[in-house]
């Protein structure tokens, strides 16, 4: 007998559970603005920014907002991460009329020279804004060339591996005719890099740096586009020599 009421309970709730969902069908399905109306988004949260204006990043958003359930947070993801600082956006749905972004601001690393605009990139070359205040980033690397900017973090990535002691003594890289570096170091110190085989030439660099004191030097200029071979520049004078010389 228990167990027949228990059956028959259960029954019951499924008929309510059941009729409830048909019911809220129908009413969603010739009334949509109910759904629009009780998920829309109410509140829009946004962390992590101090060099982004968030009402910018809202103002990006607004015309993409319906309501929750429909909201696209992978094209509001790649909208925001188009914004100058923004690196990373993450972005979290909290039920029913909540959005949550935590923002990852990018690091200026370099002011890239382009013609005669110049801009503040990161270090994977991505634009953060254009024509920035000089004397705020006088200490910034400087970056020429046509391409530079894409191939900046290929480099860099170079020196910190091969050769990562001169990193700080860098004060501008120009990429030459779209194909290799030229590095202007501390004390009008040129070293020419090859096109290919870079992390050759970095160690080989290396070496000249602790075999002949080239910073302590009167060396101006080290040429390493012939393999096997560096060309010093000193005063004005050339002296040549194969690398195992060194």
């Amino acid at each position: 007998m228990m167990l027949q009421q228990i059956v028959k309970y259960i029954n019951l709730i499924l008929l309510i559970l059941l009729i409830s969902i048909f019911t809220m069908f129908l009413v969603i399905n010739f009334n949509p603005y109910l759904l629009n109306n009780f998920f829309e988004v109410k509140d829009i949260r946004i962390n992590g920014t101090e060099k982004t204006n968030p009402d910018e990043l809202r103002q990006i958003l607004t015309p993409n907002l319906n309501n929750l359930i429909s909201f696209d947070k992978d094209h509001a993801k790649s909208l925001l991460e188009q914004v100058g600082w923004v690196k990373r956006a993450n972005i979290k749905k909290i039920y029913p009329n909540t959005l949550i972004i935590n923002i990852i601001e990018t690091d200026p690393f370099a002011i890239y020279y382009d013609n005669q605009n110049n801009y503040l990139i990161d270090i994977d070359g991505q634009i953060i804004s254009s024509n920035p205040d000089i004397n705020v980033y006088k200490n910034l690397l400087i970056v020429r060339g046509e391409e530079a900017k894409t191939k900046l973090n290929e480099i860099i990535k170079e020196i910190n591996i091969y050769f990562p002691d001169v990193r700080n003594r860098i004060n501008e890289l120009e990429f030459i005719e779209k194909r290799r570096w030229n590095l202007f170091l501390s004390g009008n110190l040129l070293i020419k890099l090859p096109d290919t085989e870079i992390k050759e030439s970095l160690n080989n660099l290396k070496k000249l740096f602790e075999d002949k004191q080239v910073l302590e030097s009167n060396i101006i200029e080290v040429d390493l586009r012939i393999k096997g071979r560096a060309v010093i520049k000193v005063d004005g004078e050339q002296v040549r020599f194969g690398l195992e010389e060194v």
